[in-house]
Parts: C-alpha cells; structure tokens; sequence
C-alpha cells in the first residue's frame, strides 16, 4: 500500500469513527427512536460526509446489537426488551462490583470531591422544590461520571471493554426512564452515600452498596420497559 492509499484508508476509518460515535450520540439523545428506519443518505448529509464511512459505523452499530438491517426494508434501532435488561444488569452488577475491588484504591480523591458537590448541589436544588425532571440531565451525568470511574480507574481491562458496550445501551433507557419516576432523590441519597464509602476506601460496605445501587436502577429500567 503507497502513502496515498495509507493515506485515505486511516481518513476513511476517522470518517466512520465520526460517523459511529456521532450515530451513537443521536441514539442517545433520542434523536433516533426505536422503529425508526436510519436512511444512509440522509445521514450522510447531515455528517457531511459520504455513504461509506456511514455504512462502516452502521455495519459496526449492527455488529454490536445496537441497529438491525432488513432488506427491502431499511436500518433501525433494535428494542431492548424486560429480558435485556435483566441479562445486562446481571452481568453489569457483577462487573462493576468486580471492577470496584481495585478502583475504590485508584480513584481520585479530587475527582470524587468533584462529583459529590455536583451531587449535593443537585440534592439541595430537590430540596428547595425544584421538579426532579429538571435535575435529571444534570443528575445523570454525574451518576455516569461516578460509574465510569469505578470501571475505568480498575486494574481489569476486560471488565471495561464488556461494560462499554453494555452501559450504551443501558443509557439509552434510563434518561427517560428517570424522567418519567422522578426518582432524582433517591438517586442522588444513593450516590452520595456510596461516594461516601469510596473516599475511605471501604470495599466491604462500598460494594454491598453498590449491589443494592444497581438492583434499585435496574427495577426502574424493568418499569419503564413493561409501561412504555
């Protein structure tokens, strides 16, 4: 391969790359629901980019059970169904408790200070009577911030790569499910109390807690899946 080709095959790969992660960050946002059909040229205009690199971050979207293709049909957004999510918080609870063994000792102190005033704040703001739905965005940003500390600070690589592909598709429920429970302070009573235990480094009750943390998170998800 000459540098020319070199050259447009690694553009080639940063063009899907961009057009993956910005694919991803629609899903998120919820500017792509379940049911609706992803037209590659229409994608392709709004990431003013070609039909190549969206089909390379579709066919990796599809390899992760994140879209579907039908022919004849188009591209969608597959569902996540009551039995997804029981399977992924199965494995999420046992990851994250596995993953907190090591990272409750790598944290940053500052980090976590961090993230427990932003908490704070929004409990205070609950507090004084503001919706619990205008909290939720700032609410869960925090609570991922939190999370992905305890599995990116640990010691165990194969515990991250599992729980990337399983926090996306996790996150693609929980903003509209805690938006539809107001359970923005409970959450925010569960975390504090679990940065808590973190910044003393206490495993035992870190990881007890953590447990009952994710068994709550999971019941809500389960809810909003059996009534949307």
């Amino acid at each position: 391969m000459d540098n020319r080709q070199f050259s447009r095959a690694n553009s080639r790969k940063s063009l899907a790359s961009i057009a993956y992660e910005s694919i991803r960050e629609m899903i998120l946002d919820g500017q792509i629901q379940e049911g609706d059909i992803l037209p590659e040229t229409a994608l392709a205009k709004r990431l003013k980019m070609s039909r190549t690199p969206i089909r390379e971050a579709i066919r990796k979207l599809e390899n992760e059970g994140i879209l579907v293709s039908i022919d004849g049909v188009g591209t969608f957004l597959t569902s996540i169904s009551l039995k997804d999510i029981i399977d992924m918080y199965e494995v999420r609870t046992a990851l994250e408790v596995i993953a907190l063994k090591t990272s409750i000792n790598n944290m940053d102190r500052n980090e976590l200070i961090r993230i427990q005033n932003g908490i704070q704040e929004v409990f205070h703001l609950l507090l004084g009577g503001v919706d619990e739905r205008n909290c939720t965005d700032q609410l869960n940003q925090l609570d991922t911030e939190l999370h992905n500390l305890i599995v990116h600070d640990s010691d165990n690589d194969y515990v991250k790569r599992v729980m990337e592909e399983i926090n996306f598709k996790i996150m693609r429920n929980r903003k509209a499910a805690y938006e539809t429970y107001t359970m923005a302070s409970e959450s925010a009573m569960q975390h504090l109390t679990l940065i808590d235990r973190f910044l003393v480094k206490d495993y035992a009750a870190a990881s007890g807690l953590l447990r009952d943390h994710i068994l709550w998170s999971q019941g809500i998800l389960e809810n909003f899946i059996l009534r949307r």
